[in-house]
């Protein structure tokens, strides 16, 4: 009987032991965890800010506040984009709600996107004929880690223009760009 109860007491200490050292690993992480990490309030207000979802409207998004938007159309360090649709219709009435999709900067898809933006030509000056066709319009909103977002429009309606509204130069959509949107 006593062998059977030192088992148990060994058993029980083992257990308390096990317990005891668990209870100390979570308390340091909790602690690390709360520790220096916090963001700085910019960090935060910059999160705050990212659109998180379509706007109604295509024009309804914030300012481009990215500092690198002012000398190419999107700049390199983008995490993710969010890519909202915008199908227009030529009569009166309520447009379609717009149309979300989410890219990660470790897709393909998203990696060609971003190269596809980098290979648009300029607008050139003079006249252009172009033929309407339905509106089709495009946000696509680019996150970064430790910078203000940069919003692209894409417009496809006739020759189609895109901007990022602070670039001063405006592109002519591709085919491939038109590919990789859909």
């Amino acid at each position: 009987m006593s062998e059977l109860f030192e088992r148990g007491a060994m058993i029980g200490a083992k257990t308390l032991t096990a317990s005891l050292f668990l209870a100390v690993v979570a308390l340091g992480c909790v602690a690390c965890g709360s520790s220096g990490a916090q963001r700085s309030p910019e960090a935060r207000q910059r999160t705050e800010d990212r659109l998180q979802r379509c706007p109604e409207h295509e024009s309804d998004h914030p300012d481009n506040e990215n500092p690198d938007a002012k000398k190419t159309l999107v700049p390199a360090g983008a995490g993710s984009a969010l890519i909202c649709l915008y199908r227009g219709r030529r009569t009166a009435g309520p447009s379609a709600a717009p149309e979300a999709k989410v890219l990660h900067a470790g897709s393909s898809r998203f990696r060609r996107l971003v190269h596809a933006f980098g290979q648009l030509d300029p607008v050139r000056r003079g006249a252009v004929a172009c033929p309407t066709g339905r509106p089709l319009r495009y946000l696509v909103a680019f996150h970064y880690r430790n910078q203000g977002d940069d919003y692209v429009r894409v417009d496809l309606n006739g020759c189609g223009l895109v901007t990022n509204n602070v670039l001063k130069t405006l592109f002519y959509p591709s085919e491939r760009l038109r590919r990789i949107l859909r």
